[in-house]
């Protein structure tokens, strides 16, 4: 098997991204960033040591989640098909989203359903101790969500670019995936350890900026509202580079 080239992969999402920035970034922030702004400035304030209070605020999670699956899949079609309008896009896009919705719901279901039986297995072995079984059940969730994030990786692009439904969609992806998983975990890993790094220091850096003009953003809702935006624009160029080179990915791992 070849090895998944990575690197041309990067180098393809940078020259694409820069190439098409006008069109890619007002995307991602209308339909990533946008609606993340909102649902959190509609959530209650939270308490340290307190669950989120709730609330009608919760009823947003729905259109949320579909905005930005929509996004996503949207930026994942400019991506593959060259020489598309936006308007063109998100044509596609909106098509192919009941199929791509339904892979998310299921592979959801399957993650609950994986944590839950582990959980209650372990439970079983601790003979009841639910503290033995919570240290042991945490770390192993964590690793059954990242084996399942990076196998189903491919799921946007698939459902982006292929006529299949959402089991074909999950199938497609964990086959593609396969022989691949170390070096797209490494990859992603310092993907997101960078991009981390990169949205902290800016958002403490939007933080103090907003908190020295306008107020504290606990205590005053235009500096919660201007400190959410700016973070949104960092998010945007996060999720921009993210989808992009997914999809770059994908479209090397189907022609090798």
């Amino acid at each position: 098997m070849r090895q998944l080239p990575i690197s041309e992969a990067w180098t393809e999402t940078v020259a694409f991204v820069a190439r098409e920035s006008g069109l890619l970034f007002p995307v991602a922030f209308a339909l990533l960033a946008l609606p993340s702004i909102v649902f959190q400035y509609a959530m209650p304030p939270i308490v340290p040591g307190q669950a989120v209070q709730a609330g009608s605020w919760m009823l947003l999670a729905i259109p949320f989640f579909v905005l930005t699956l929509l996004g996503t899949l949207t930026l994942s079609v400019m991506a593959l098909r060259g020489g598309l309008s936006v308007a063109e896009a998100l044509g596609i896009a909106g098509r192919r989203l009941i199929p791509v919705l339904g892979a998310a719901v299921m592979l959801a279901m399957i993650g609950a359903v994986l944590a839950f039986v582990l959980s209650f297995v372990l439970v079983l072995l601790t003979a009841g101790s639910q503290a033995a079984a919570l240290a042991l059940a945490v770390p192993l969730v964590v690793v059954i969500f990242v084996v399942l994030g990076i196998r189903m990786i491919f799921v946007n692009p698939i459902g982006a670019l292929e006529d299949a439904g959402p089991v074909g969609i999950l199938a497609r992806s964990w086959a593609l995936t396969r022989g691949h998983f170390w070096r797209l975990f490494a990859f992603l890993a310092v993907l997101f350890l960078v991009a981390a790094i990169v949205s902290m220091a800016v958002s403490a850096i939007f933080g103090i900026l907003v908190t020295l003009t306008v107020g504290r953003p606990d205590q005053n809702d235009l500096a919660l509202l201007l400190l959410l935006l700016l973070s949104g624009l960092v998010n945007t160029a996060v999720s921009v580079y993210l989808t992009v080179v997914v999809a770059k990915l994908y479209a090397k791992v189907t022609t090798a």
